[in-house]
């Protein structure tokens, strides 16, 4: 049986459609997984029997059992509660603070990209300029300037993000101007918002929830290094970075679950957007 030219580059390479279903199979995995663990985060809190913070001095640092899979902390503390309230929180923090980060800086990247000249120069410099502090150390100096807590790892995350996504809208918005139907629709009286809403955004929507995936990871690791160092979220509040600091001192002494099961908690997280970020990559993509 011969076989025409025709039909030999989809038995040698996969269709589109081959391609978009294995996309699809990609990110039903580390999708699924993520809406579990928030759907858990936001849950487990209100059902389980023992409050975060609620102290048993007679029961402190006991091992995993049944009644406490995850073992009691140095206050009798139940160490599920206090895992779900922390994942709960380091979630929030990252997907808010990404979210309005990124909002911020399609706005920002479409201003300076429609405008161009002085402004574009100057919105570009201070971008470059946040570039160059990363979310932890901004997160240090705001902590050290307004004081310990959630509001430090949110501001400093949202501010670090902005510049990733302005850069990206002011290069769509760059290439754009350059096209014959821009100055077309210029000429026929659409105003910079018609230009925003259907073509700007469409074009960059899918690059930015890309970034945006990949960013929470990032984020969560900025809460839990800033309550590491204790200028983060402030005791009793349940966080990772807290509890891992406050239960590495217990490594020695054989009660390893205080410092472990919040690391692989946090290790599985960063992990876990890592790879939800790189399925929407090649999800989207390969929808194109």
């Amino acid at each position: 049986m011969s076989i025409s030219v025709a039909t030999m580059p989809e038995l040698i390479t996969p269709s589109w459609r081959e391609r978009a279903r294995r996309g699809d199979r990609r990110l039903i995995v580390p999708g699924g997984l993520f809406l579990f663990y928030l759907l858990a985060a936001l849950i487990v809190p209100l059902v389980w029997p023992w409050g975060a913070n609620a102290i048993h001095l007679g029961g402190r640092l006991q091992a995993p059992s049944f009644a406490h899979p995850f073992g009691t902390d140095e206050f009798g503390r139940d160490m599920v509660a206090r895992f779900f309230t922390g994942a709960r929180l380091s979630m929030l923090v990252g997907l808010s603070s990404v979210s309005i980060g990124g909002v911020i800086g399609m706005v920002i990247g479409s201003v300076a990209g429609l405008s161009g000249g002085i402004l574009d120069a100057i919105v570009m410099r201070g971008l470059d300029t946040l570039l160059a502090f990363p979310a932890l150390i901004l997160g240090i100096a705001i902590a050290l300037a307004i004081g310990p807590g959630v509001l430090a790892p949110a501001i400093a995350v949202t501010v670090a993000s902005i510049p990733w996504y302005a850069r990206r809208v002011r290069s769509e918005v760059l290439s754009l101007k350059t096209r014959t139907f821009f100055d077309a629709e210029k000429l026929m009286g659409w105003g910079r918002t018609h230009v925003l809403w259907h073509h700007v955004f469409p074009a960059v929507i899918d690059g930015v929830v890309v970034q945006a995936s990949l960013a929470v990871g990032y984020a969560v690791l900025t809460v839990a290094a800033l309550g590491y160092i204790g200028l983060g979220v402030q005791p009793p509040t349940a966080e990772w970075g807290s509890m891992i600091a406050d239960g590495q001192t217990y490594l020695l002494t054989g009660q390893w679950w205080l410092a472990v099961i919040p690391g692989i908690g946090l290790l599985l997280l960063v992990a876990l957007t890592i790879r939800l970020g790189d399925a929407l990559a090649g999800r989207l993509a390969y929808s194109v």
